[in-house]
Order: structure tokens, then sequence, then C-alpha cells
């Protein structure tokens, strides 16, 4: 029987160095950089674009929604499974102990610009996506 637990403890190392990564993408909205190819701008792009090279790396189908989203699955025709998020974040106000755009771990809790929302739960069910994957289960509806 698959021990899912150890499955996630052997992948917690790479997926705070993965938030690390995108956490440091300050993906705030920006309209002057807004064009046809980035509708949401340059930063919000970079994040998409982020996430599109990761999924094909770890080698899920991969479809970019003309840089209004990115999907990447796994499965075959209409078996497969996916998760949705999105990985713009709102812009830091004043407040901030430590660099919004960094990931920071003090007293076991980690803080950062999208940790909680979305970037954080993204990878948590992208991780569990690559975990699927990498054991070759078998997906249904």
């Amino acid at each position: 029987m698959i021990n899912f637990y150890e499955e996630i403890l052997k992948r917690k190392e790479e997926c705070f160095k993965l938030l690390e990564e995108w956490i440091k993408i300050p993906s705030v909205y920006n309209e002057s950089t807004v064009d046809k190819d980035l509708p949401f701008g340059r930063e919000v792009g970079k994040s998409l674009d982020w996430f599109e090279k990761l999924s094909i790396k770890d080698g899920f189908y991969v479809k970019n929604l003309e840089g209004y989203a990115v999907f990447a699955g796994y499965g075959v025709g209409e078996e497969y499974v996916c998760a949705f998020g999105h990985g713009d974040v709102v812009s830091a106000k004043e407040g901030w102990n430590t660099y919004p755009f960094m990931l920071n771990i003090i007293d076991g809790k980690a803080y950062g610009r999208g940790v909680v929302d979305d970037k954080g739960p993204i990878l948590g069910c992208y991780m569990g996506l690559k975990i699927i994957k990498d054991l070759n289960l078998p997906v249904k509806n």
C-alpha cells in the first residue's frame, strides 16, 4: 500500500525550493505592461511562464491559454486530473516585517506574497499531481 504521507515528505524540500523561486516573481497586475500576449502584464506573464516551464519539465500535458492561464494535467482523454488556482498576487502594502517577494520561514511559519493566496496552495496541489504521475497511478473522471 502506498504511504502518501511518506511520498509528501520525500518532496517537501523540493516544494519549498519551488515556492521560494515562485515567490520571487512579483506577479502583480500592471496595466502599463499589458499587451496582446500579456493580458495581465509582464510580471503575471513571468509567473505563468515559470509554471508552464516547471510543468513541461515534470512531464505534464501543458497548454498555455493565450496568456490568461496555463493548464497542466495528467491522464488521457477525459480521464485526467488537474488543479486550478492563480499565480498573480496583490501588491504589497506597507506593514511587512520581511521583504514580501522572498520566502521567509520564521518560527515554522512561511511568509511571502503568494504563500497562502495562491502560489503555495497551487504548489501543494501540483505536488499531489506529481505524486500521482510519478507513481503511475490510474486516474478516472
